[in-house]
């Protein structure tokens, strides 16, 4: 036994909604006060007795039917007698009640999949309850807040709530709903990988539940607990959990007993008990059907086609990834409107199209049906950079609409980054947490009150007709998927479709870092290594796509680290050593966000305007250009400091010249000068292009950050993803020449965050960055860069960004100097939508 525990008492079971995971495992509970469910509120009497009376006692029969209607899984109708519950009570001024009708409506629309209407109404009655000083209520609606920001997979965010919720359960100690928040805190540390931590609450919560009889949500913790031991390889110990739970829900006759078979089936697949498996999950399937409420669909078909393919039955198996990913297209438009939440979401349902990719290509490779080929692209390219192309397609209304707290919070998270760069605390990591948790809810709010509708997430059909039609005769997209057990690269021009099987995702990793890591060493072994690597991934392209002269690359994975143009070009024969040679490279989001960005009228580079130059910030004290105060010595928290870039101050205005010689306007921030707020004032004099040589720092999130000039308080400024996303200011290039500026976690479905996925959200046509840090100098490659791309008369295509970065690094390659090398001129690659 894992934990000790009574059988339950036999009494009427409170009813508390369970809601499936919609990211793999089962998800939080939501709570409802309803008549005959629990106590409902006994408000101070009234001067008018008997006519406040009767309008009680109808808004207590207007909750019984409502609760009836919500057990019998009629969402709308249960949603419409808690609306005029809730009407009621407004108009009564009875907050009390009215905030508890609100999580009731919630709880119907979340039930139905109505997550953006769900989260409206709970928000709304958290400040009920807040205000009328409910904290029970409060502590129960941040549980149910915490368990839908846990359906978009945003565990920092749900974590925060749920333990919102649980202080403000302190002066009621002996709760219902402290059970469910205690096994919602060991859900959420276990996803945050602390399981040690999850086992103290989900033996704390199975212990409160048993005390109170509270079948449900012990066999809850069961269950949880179960599916967090099978996902650590604990089989044994699983087994025991989810048969608990099992148990429990039989004893109770409980409709979550789907999730039960659900998880058994999990469990047999794991132990290689396939044929239990595959019987577990038709009957989870089959009683999904009548309990809509527990599970997505897409999760259940995603599961059994698991099984399905290890068994064999690849056609049964595509069948059921088809209907998964049918579900999930269904399911996606109701994420919440805020971009964290979505990356989340996204990350989350990656698994799924993945599935469908792996069966639809295995069965190619067995039929040659070029259909499925299309199908299998058009699949991965669908969920690949889906919350981008949201930011990109929203209107400026919705960054207008913001809070004004939303940038004062901004500014908070920017000097708690700051003082982590001097030294981790968990403390400073966890106020950090609670202010993205913040900007996440205000986004939120925000995004729910705003008619801008995200992109229909309906099915790509027809993406690689598209991608064709809008391809230039000498252009190639090559799109990359990784997995285990294989990876795959589809290669479209406008000729045709091919798809090609790769080696699995590990052993493309570990070859990519060690190619990485030999170039940036200038190590001997590159040569070698990037040949191989080569011939794995691009050794099988045919000549039609070997010959054309630029590529468009859709990443996935360790492939956002890999310098492509560095790598050898074995398809030469001996007349050139590397890619860049016959090449230009660009690294492009995602399909769809090429299509969208060709299908609007193209006005070509650069863009009309002028040029905005940054950098040479002072960033420390010993800077002779520094006259502010000096350091004390007694000082609690040193300002972050960095070293003096000397050289990027002949980098900024040698290029700076370049533009004026061709009749642009010049801004040139350096110095004192390169502050947030000059370099926020000349971006709405919408730049054509800006040129960042400064430093750029990690952030919490292994995202980077621009470092500016020291405030007047001594510490150095930082510009962050989230503000360069809020601008909605973008020019149309981006240049970071600062040190690993395209730093940033690959996630699965999002792809590459950071600053270059932030300027392409604000605007921006194309960023150029570093893969890692190169040396300070005076900038020659860039000079290169920018008298291709202002060079009058040139075609579109060789004054494309992409283009002209290319030919500034064949100057580099063939200069004979130190930057010949491509430890320095590979390091830099171009990222855009066109």
């Amino acid at each position: 036994m894992l934990f000790s525990g009574r059988a339950p008492k036999h009494r009427r079971p409170r009813i508390l909604w369970g809601a499936a995971a919609a990211l793999g495992v089962c998800l939080g509970t939501l709570w409802l006060y309803c008549s005959g469910l629990g106590p409902f509120p006994k408000p101070a009497a009234p001067a008018s007795v008997s006519a406040d009376t009767t309008l009680r006692q109808r808004n207590r029969e207007l909750h019984r039917e409502a609760a009836a209607l919500l057990r019998a899984g009629q969402y709308a109708a249960a949603a419409e007698k808690f609306q005029s519950a809730w009407q009621a009570a407004d108009r009564a001024g009875d907050k009390v009640a009215a905030g508890r009708c609100l999580n009731n409506l919630g709880a119907c629309y979340v039930a139905a999949f109505r997550y953006r209407e769900g989260m409206r109404a709970y928000l709304t009655a958290r400040e009920l309850a807040l205000k009328s000083g409910d904290g029970e209520v409060a502590a129960t609606l941040e549980g149910n807040i915490a368990a839908l920001y846990a359906r978009m997979g945003e565990t920092g965010s749900a974590l925060r709530a749920a333990e919102s919720g649980l202080a403000l359960l302190r002066d009621h100690p002996s709760s219902k709903h402290r059970p469910q928040l205690l096994f919602l805190l060991g859900k959420l540390h276990a996803w945050d990988g602390q399981l040690a931590l999850a086992m103290g609450f989900f033996r704390e919560a199975i212990q409160e539940a048993d005390r109170q009889a509270d079948s449900v949500t012990q066999a809850q913790a069961w269950s949880q607990l179960g599916l967090e031991l099978l996902r650590v390889g604990n089989l044994e110990s699983a087994e025991h959990a989810l048969l608990e739970a099992y148990r429990l829900r039989q004893f109770t006759r409980d409709k979550a007993i789907l999730l039960s078979y659900r998880s058994l089936g999990l469990l047999r697949m794991a132990q290689g008990d396939l044929t239990s498996a595959s019987h577990l999950l038709d009957r989870a399937v089959t009683l999904a059907a009548t309990s809509p409420s527990q599970v997505p669909f897409w999760q259940l078909h995603h599961d059994r086609g698991r099984v399905r393919m290890a068994q064999g039955r690849l056609v049964e198996a595509l069948e059921d990834f088809r209907l998964a990913v049918d579900s999930a297209r269904r399911w996606r438009p109701e994420v919440l409107p805020a971009d964290p939440l979505r990356v989340s979401a996204e990350a989350g349902l990656q698994e799924v199209f993945s599935s469908l990719v792996e069966a639809g290509n295995r069965l190619y490779f067995l039929k040659k049906d070029p259909a499925l080929a299309r199908e299998t692209f058009e699949v991965a390219e669908e969920n690949r950079a889906y919350s981008l192309r949201i930011l990109v397609a929203e209107p400026q209304e919705w960054r207008d609409r913001l809070p004004a707290d939303y940038g004062e919070t901004l500014v908070r998270l920017r000097e708690a980054e700051a003082a982590l760069l001097n030294g981790d605390s968990p403390s400073a990591r966890s106020q950090i947490r609670e202010l993205h948790r913040r900007l996440a809810e205000m986004e939120t709010r925000t995004g729910l009150t705003t008619n801008g509708a995200p992109p229909d997430g309906g099915p790509a059909a027809g993406l690689a007709q598209l991608v064709r039609a809008r391809l230039a005769p000498g252009e190639a997209l090559l799109s990359f998927h990784l997995g285990d057990p294989h990876s795959y690269l589809w290669g479209v021009t406008r000729e045709g479709l091919e798809l090609h099987r790769l080696p699995p995702r590990s052993r493309l990793r570990e070859q990519v870092e060690r190619f990485a890591k030999a170039v940036r060493r200038g190590a001997g072994e590159s040569f070698s290594l990037g040949a191989t690597l080569y011939q794995e991934l691009l050794g099988e392209l045919r000549a039609g796509i070997r010959n054309k002269p630029h590529w468009l690359l859709t990443l996935d994975d360790a492939l956002f680290d890999l310098p492509f143009g560095a790598l050898p070009d074995s398809a030469s024969q001996g007349r050139s050593r590397f890619l860049i040679e016959r090449h230009s490279l660009q690294v492009v989001p995602g399909a769809h966000l090429l299509v969208a960005a060709r299908a609007r009228p193209r006005s070509g580079f650069p863009a009309e305007g002028g040029f905005l130059a940054v950098g040479d910030p002072v960033y420390n004290a010993a800077d002779s250009r520094w006259a502010g105060p000096r350091p004390a010595a007694n000082k609690e928290r040193k300002p972050l400091e960095l070293p003096r870039l000397a050289g990027s101050a002949r980098e900024i205005r040698a290029c700076a010249g370049l533009w004026r010689t061709a009749g642009r306007a010049v801004v040139v921030l350096e110095g004192l000068s390169a502050t947030g707020q000059k370099v926020l004032r000349h971006l709405g004099d919408t730049p054509a292009a800006v040129h960042f040589a400064t430093h750029v720092v990690p952030s919490s999130a292994r995202r980077g950050l621009i470092a500016l000039s020291l405030s007047s308080r001594r510490e150095a400024e930082l510009l962050t993803p989230l503000e360069i996303v809020h601008w909605r200011r973008g020019p149309s290039l981006v240049v970071l020449s600062g040190c690993s500026s395209a730093q940033g976690e690959a996630l699965p479905g999002a792809g590459l965050m950071g600053l270059t996925r932030a300027w392409l959200a604000a605007g921006a046509d194309t960023v150029v960055a570093s893969r890692w840090p190169t040396p300070d100098d005076s900038g020659e490659m860039f000079l290169s860069f920018y008298r291709r791309l202002l060079q009058p008369g040139v075609n579109r295509g060789a004054a494309h960004p992409a283009a002209a970065l290319r030919e500034a690094q064949l100057e580099m390659l063939r200069s004979g100097s130190w930057r010949s090398t491509p430890d320095y001129w590979a390091a830099f690659l171009a990222v855009g939508m066109e």
